[in-house]
């Protein structure tokens, strides 16, 4: 995980001019090892527009499936009794997914919509290319589920804690050209021009 952070955290910082990566590093891993979960931090030290997200690679429980735990996202946009429904929502609650290719911001987007029908939120986007995988070939191995809701005060974006579980069979997690490494002469390039 350390590596990780290094190498996206000086790209960040190398693409942005600064020289302040390894301070930004340690804080990061200091915070990581106390909270394992989900990560997303905005760097608005570095440049206003930056976002950085940290999620992690699943790997198979013992019965070959895995469990991916993400916030949903988008809860701000949804209409005022969407928000109250997700305030009701519980534990191991099913959600379905339904694929939003009229959206005008991302037709990739994953809606997460509960059986009496009100949209919850969306899939986070790092997961939508494997979901899309999986459903392409086994639909019924596809569970998708309410893991935990946190209360208001909390803020919308980590309200709502949802747990894909998922037999990924053929496919490996995070596999597809966007998740590769960047070459250090790709990010030297980027730093000069």
């Amino acid at each position: 995980m350390s590596l990780l952070f290094s190498v996206s955290l000086c790209a960040l910082c190398a693409l942005c001019g600064s020289k302040k990566s390894s301070s930004i590093n340690e804080i990061i891993l200091k915070k990581y090892r106390t909270f394992p979960a989900i990560l997303k931090w905005e760097f608005t030290q570095i440049l206003a527009t930056a976002k950085f997200e940290v999620f992690p690679c699943p790997e198979p429980d013992v019965n070959g499936r895995y469990r991916i735990h993400f916030f949903a996202r988008g809860l701000r946009y949804l209409p005022k009794p969407a928000v109250e429904r997700i305030n009701r929502v519980q534990a191991g609650e099913l959600l379905y997914l339904a694929h939003e290719f009229h959206n005008p911001h991302d037709s990739s987007a994953l809606l997460l919509c509960t059986k009496d029908r009100w949209i919850v939120g969306y899939c986070q986007r790092y997961l939508v290319e494997d979901i899309f995988e999986i459903i392409s070939q086994h639909r019924e191995l596809v569970l998708v589920e309410v893991d935990r809701l946190n209360q208001p005060p909390t803020p919308l974006k980590f309200r709502l804690l949802c747990k894909i579980t998922a037999d990924w069979r053929d496919i490996r997690p995070f596999s597809s050209p966007m998740y590769q490494p960047v070459s250090s002469d790709v990010l030297a390039a980027r730093a000069i021009g």
